[in-house]
């Protein structure tokens, strides 16, 4: 559990790191990779660690944690939207956000992790694992529903700027701004097709 947390931890940080420094198109998607492959490890070890910090609490300590996904999208969106205000390089504000990454991967160092339930049992073996009809229709639908978040939130903000002709820093926070805006009756899909 420990080697993933650190080894997510880094890849993003690295990630991040490399991002700021690529000086080409081929960098930045290697970097672009490498911070996905992080933040995916991460979501995989950290629902596991905080159940096991409090079981008692687990299903809320669960359901906070996945929160913060939201609460770091729009503090990351609105911090770099206000540095870029200010005119701060993309390439300084990116070396900054490394830093999280940095701090969370020294806490795993330092902290003792608690034992996990599945410690104490025998793993199944990852050939078998692979051969599992179920896993591997659950791996893919984790992989379209990443693929369709995704879509959305690159979609969405080039959309608000070219298609609804909102100004570059209107379209930067579009999705940010998107559980707001968009109301739950049904009649937002409506207007926007008309637009």
């Amino acid at each position: 559990m420990r080697l993933f947390a650190v080894a997510g931890s880094a890849l993003l940080a690295g990630g991040l790191l490399l991002l700021a420094a690529a000086p080409d198109y081929a960098l930045l998607l290697v970097a672009v990779f490498l911070m996905g492959c992080g933040g995916g490890m991460l979501d995989m070890v950290l629902s596991p660690i905080i159940c096991a910090l409090q079981p008692e609490r687990a299903r809320g300590g669960a359901q906070l944690l996945h929160s913060f996904f939201c609460i770091g999208a729009v503090a990351t969106t609105m911090t770099a939207t206000w540095a870029l205000g200010l005119d701060f390089s993309w390439r300084g504000i990116t070396r900054w956000m490394a830093i999280p990454p940095v701090a969370g991967m020294r806490r795993v160092f330092v902290d003792q992790l608690p034992r996990m339930a599945g410690e104490k049992r025998d793993t199944a073996r990852l050939a078998d694992l692979w051969r599992n009809r179920f896993y591997q229709f659950v791996l893919a639908a984790m992989f379209f529903a990443g693929a369709t978040e995704i879509a959305m939130a690159q979609w969405l903000p080039a959309y608000a700027e070219k298609g609804l002709g909102l100004s570059r820093w209107a379209g930067g926070i579009a999705l940010t701004a998107f559980r707001w805006v968009w109301p739950w009756d049904g009649s937002a899909p409506l207007q926007l097709a008309r637009v």
